[in-house]
């Protein structure tokens, strides 16, 4: 038992790193290449805010009637921290209780922080996309930003991937995956058992036996 929950402990410390590290790295990337900017601009995405050429993607942002990028997910970049923290927080509890089935259910928000991140952060491309000002200068038919490989927006070509962050957390999900794992799990506790006596037949005595 000794062993096992070192081993666990041992992960639980890897996946907590996987989340401190994911607070400082890109969970998604874009490139936008157009006559007007051949050289590209870059955009990444983090839990708390954008970075790269943010200030003329902006501009462009403008002139199509889409919000800056400092409008996105408000609420959502207040709240990674804590919410980075709290994960960490489960992980600690999936590792040291014994408890299989409290393990999977704490496990939970774990396994789907990856799926959560881009079913958000796939609204917000929307809600971007369809919320154009109708008074911009450029009149744009409403879209959807592509959240991965290529797309076009006007006369940009973009492409986008996952960034370090998002493998972070995928991976932090894969090595909770090994924590549920019966291989790795801390024994519940094994009941006493008891044995009956031995039923005598009957007509028979219990000196005779």
């Amino acid at each position: 038992m000794k062993k096992k929950l070192i081993v666990r402990l041992l992960l639980a410390m890897i996946i907590m790193g996987c989340y401190a590290l994911m607070y400082f790295q890109p969970m998604w990337s874009f490139e936008f290449v157009a006559p007007q900017y051949p050289q590209g601009l870059e955009l990444q995405v983090y839990l708390n805010g954008a970075r790269g050429d943010v200030f003329e993607i902006d501009i462009i942002n403008h002139y199509i009637g889409m919000s800056k990028l400092g409008d996105a997910a408000v609420n959502e970049r207040a709240i990674a921290p804590f919410a980075l923290m709290a994960l960490s927080g489960l992980v600690l509890l999936v590792a040291i209780v014994p408890h299989k089935i409290f393990g999977r259910i704490m496990s939970l928000p774990i396994l789907g922080f990856p799926v959560a991140f881009v079913s958000i952060f796939f609204l917000w491309l929307y809600r971007f996309g369809h919320n154009l000002d109708p008074a911009a200068p450029v009149d744009l038919t409403p879209f959807t930003p592509t959240i991965l490989g290529t797309g076009i927006i006007g006369q940009f070509h973009t492409f986008a991937l996952p960034g370090v962050g998002f493998y972070l957390a995928c991976l932090a999900a894969g090595l909770t995956l090994i924590l549920l794992c019966p291989h790795t799990a801390l024994p519940e506790g094994e009941k006493k058992r008891t044995s009956s006596p031995e039923k005598v037949p009957p007509g028979q005595s219990l000196s005779s036996l």
